[in-house]
């Protein structure tokens, strides 16, 4: 396991070259950004640059507190440019002053703020005319419509706001890691996107949990190969529970539970964790 007695130091020394790569990058100005997206930015993962630039749909690139994440929306920006336009979805009141001009000398447009009803507006706007969107799928402040998904064997409340939009627009999720290299400069790796005409549910409830499930399994996945560059370790156990700690004690509740199991459509029944629930 990565989750050793090394990894304090490899944390502290992944924190550290995403902490120097920021502090370097969000000075450049616009010209000095673009020669830093051509230069000192690879891509990596299932989903290549040729794909993402093939692809006619708007895209919402999913990028977690992981690594670098707004220098990898300046870099997919950079990527995307003369094809879409990439706006950034994030919380503006808390990080608008820091954040805001350095994603706009890299030639990004600020959705919306990151709760706010008239953000989902502006943002399923930008997604209808074709755009693509940046959005921070793990962000834990200030969370107002939550669902709960298993995530490294714990259940973990999350926003529900990336997997809303997605199905509102029919935009596939893209899953993008932005993690510092060893020499100065970004490798993104792309994961396999997650198409929201893919899920089969009955109500958007359902298509809701299991799109984000799909989304954080995706994230896990990429925290067991490398969890050193998540951001969020310290956050976890105030935002999760884990699986099995408090066992259901009513024996017709949980028969009740699993009646409604086997009634949910294929694509939810998929989700084995849901079943570890009921044992």
């Amino acid at each position: 396991s990565s989750l050793g007695r090394e990894f304090p130091r490899t944390m502290l020394e992944a924190a550290w070259r995403s902490q120097l790569l920021k502090l370097n990058v969000t000075h450049f100005g616009a010209a000095a950004l673009r020669a830093f997206c051509e230069g000192s930015v690879d891509y990596s993962g299932a989903f290549t640059p040729a794909q993402v630039l093939a692809e006619t749909r708007p895209l919402i690139f999913a990028t977690p507190h992981y690594g670098a994440p707004m220098v990898g929306c300046v870099a997919l920006a950079h990527l995307m440019h003369r094809r879409k336009t990439v706006n950034a979805f994030y919380d503006k009141e808390r990080y608008g002053a820091e954040v805001g001009p350095f994603l706009e000398r890299g030639g990004l447009r600020s959705a919306a703020s990151l709760g706010g009803l008239a953000g989902v507006r502006t943002a399923l706007r930008a997604l209808a005319r074709g755009e693509c969107l940046a959005i921070l799928p793990d962000a834990f402040d200030h969370v107002e419509q939550t669902l709960v998904v298993p995530f490294l064997g714990r259940l973990l409340r999350v926003a529900s706001g990336t997997a809303f939009l997605a199905l509102r627009s029919r935009a596939p999720i893209v899953p993008a890691f932005a993690i510092p290299r060893r020499k100065f400069g970004l490798c993104i790796t792309l994961g396999t996107p997650i198409d929201p005409a893919c899920i089969n549910a009955d109500d958007e409830s359902q298509a809701l949990f299991t799109l984000t499930h799909l989304l954080f399994a995706r994230i896990e996945e990429q925290l067991r190969l490398a969890p050193e560059h998540w951001l969020y370790w310290g956050v976890l156990p105030q935002v999760s529970t884990p699986l099995g700690a408090a066992p259901l004690a009513n024996p017709q509740l949980i028969e009740a539970l699993k009646v409604r199991f086997r009634a949910l459509p294929p694509a939810v029944q998929d989700i084995p964790e849901l079943e570890l629930l009921l044992e």
